[in-house]
């Protein structure tokens, strides 16, 4: 290269010396010759820049050939999942070119082979996925090792498949035959001879196709015959002593017995006694051989005819034990969230784990009526006051009771009841404050009804001016302060506690369980461990009653008949 460049320069300052020459022979002036000089130098700077330019542009030719090459390369190489290494960028261009146009070619005939190998082994493995029953594939266009090994894989599998399958047959053929000797039914007694049987289950047997149809059938003949067999061997032992404790149980008369022991030849006690034993301590030794089907099928209807017995026997008992439950939510007036909490973790079953449940809280819940149900009474009967009070307001306030026959009588009425509320229902507000604060101290829980503090429902109706039930304290003209009950002495106010929700879980009255009951719209509280057909009167009477049934155009009445001591 310097030595081109060093021949160019001499050569072109020999050629301007002689042009110079010229110039002087020819007369031209310095100006002159100068603009021509100038000229000649700029016409062979044009020739070098065109050739440069050629050069260049035959350059970024081979260069974005050699740059598409290795696109191309590459996506093939994705294509396939191969690694394929190719010519480092820094050498020459022409060099990469060759070398690259080399690996393009090599790299299209093995994707040619791969995409043949891809073929040959699908066409391969459809026949064999046939004869297994098993739904092939759609054959995709994609062409790369790892679809190749995917296939393979796919092939070997299924030809061990098939070979294990094929190899089955015999075996499977065997036990059959086995099944039918031991239950002395002669080969060609059955259904068929088992060549015939096979080719009758897979008409195309002889051509090996569907042979998973074929062995799948077979296996499913062979159990049927094994549980046949074991059917016939294992239910009398099995199934005879859980029935003999059933009879105990449900103490089923003797003469219902006797007809199960007449099928098994065992209305002999002693010989029974032994065949007990022998179901209890040594089961194998008499399940070797087969008993009567007539035998089998007494005892499978024995025992579910005693299962349902008992089935039938356990629902009453839950019913029973039910109903005994649902008076005593009823007398200790529990609230419906407490109500179905316990619903959902009995639930509905019939077993004797749901049996102890409901004892359980029967027991506890009679233990809490024995400290619950005094203040319960006192509580329904200031309810009772309540409501009846709602009923005279209604009377009271129609104007037309004045003129209406028996008006006079009527206000008599009113007045008698109205003397008689004033002084009962503060007497009975005071009388539960102070044992309700008495029993929550002493429980260490809160007094529910229906879910809420009483005693904070007692704070609520002093607190609230606009309560319904104001007439009641404005009957009363010398109503003690809130601290002080009707005989002057000083109480504590409402104590307020907090009340625990949980009612699922049984704890001891000392724990703090709380309890809280539906709205009974009766005067009186049941006796919780007596059933619905039983009623008590659990009103408490004093020696002061009125009734006073005084219609109204709203049809709507008001009966005293109970007061407290």
């Amino acid at each position: 290269m310097e030595e081109i460049v060093k021949d160019l320069l001499e050569f072109t300052h020999k050629t301007f010396i002689c042009i110079d020459h010229c110039f002087i022979d020819l007369k031209t002036n310095d100006e002159e010759k100068f603009e021509k000089e100038k000229e000649i130098a700029e016409e062979v700077k044009q020739l070098l820049l065109s050739k440069l330019k050629f050069i260049e542009s035959t350059t970024q030719g081979l260069r974005a050939e050699v740059e598409n090459l290795r696109e191309q390369l590459q996506q093939i190489i994705t294509k396939l999942g191969i690694d394929v290494p190719l010519p480092d960028p820094n050498d020459p261009l022409y060099q990469q070119q060759v070398e690259l146009r080399k690996i393009l070619i090599s790299l299209e005939e093995y994707e040619n082979k791969l995409k043949q190998q891809i073929h040959e082994v699908y066409e391969a493995l459809l026949p064999i996925l046939d004869k297994l029953g098993v739904e092939s594939e759609e054959f995709t266009n994609e062409v790369s090792v790892t679809r190749l090994n995917y296939l393979q894989t796919a092939y070997q599998r299924s030809c061990d498949e098939l070979k294990r399958m094929s190899e089955s047959i015999e075996p499977l053929k065997r036990e059959i035959i086995d099944c039918w000797q031991e239950l002395r039914i002669p080969e060609e007694n059955s259904d068929q001879p088992i060549d015939l049987f096979i080719r009758g289950l897979s008409p195309d047997y002889i051509n090996d196709k569907k042979i998973k149809q074929i062995v799948n059938n077979l296996e499913s003949k062979r159990d049927e015959l094994q549980t046949q067999i074991k059917r016939l061997k294992e239910t009398v032992p099995s199934y005879l002593p859980k029935i003999c404790e059933f009879w105990q149980e449900l103490e089923i008369p003797e003469n219902e017995r006797n007809e199960l022991w007449n099928l098994l030849n065992l209305i002999n006690e002693e010989n029974r006694a032994i065949f007990l034993n022998q179901c209890y301590n040594d089961p194998t030794s008499i399940t070797n051989h087969f008993y009567p089907l007539s035998a089998v099928e007494a005892c499978e209807k024995e025992l579910n005819r005693l299962e349902n017995i008992k089935k039938s026997k356990l629902k009453k008992q839950i019913d029973e034990l039910k109903d005994k439950l649902q008076n005593l939510w009823k007398s200790l007036h529990m609230s419906e969230e407490q109500k179905q909490e316990f619903e959902e973790l009995v639930g509905d079953n019939c077993s004797p784990d749901i049996i102890e449940k409901l004892q359980k809280e029967i027991t506890r819940l009679e233990q809490l009526w024995e400290t619950m149900g005094p203040l319960l009474k006192l509580i329904v009967r200031r309810e009772w006051i309540k409501s009846q009070m709602k009923v005279f307001e209604v009377s009271a306030s129609d104007p037309r009771r004045f003129f209406v026959k028996g008006g006079s009588k009527r206000l008599l009425e009113e007045e008698k009841f109205r003397k008689i509320v004033s002084k009962e229902f503060p007497k009975l507000t005071d009388q539960l404050q102070e044992q309700l604060a008495k029993w929550e101290e002493k429980y260490q829980a809160t007094f529910l009804f229906i879910g809420k503090s009483y005693l904070q429902i007692m704070v609520d109706e002093t607190e609230r001016p606009n309560f319904e039930l104001l007439h009641l304290r404005l009957f009363t003209n010398d109503a003690p302060n809130s601290n002080t009950n009707r005989s002057g002495k000083v109480t504590q106010p409402y104590k307020q506690t907090q009340v625990v929700k949980q009612y699922a879980t049984t704890v001891n009255l000392a724990s703090g369980t709380n309890f809280s009951g539906e709205t009974n719209t009766n005067n009186t509280a049941s006796t919780p461990t007596n059933s619905s057909n039983n009623s008590t009167n659990n009103s408490t009477n004093t020696n002061s009653s009125i009734n006073t049934n005084s219609s109204i155009n709203t049809n709507s009445s008001i009966n005293t008949n109970s007061s407290i001591n």
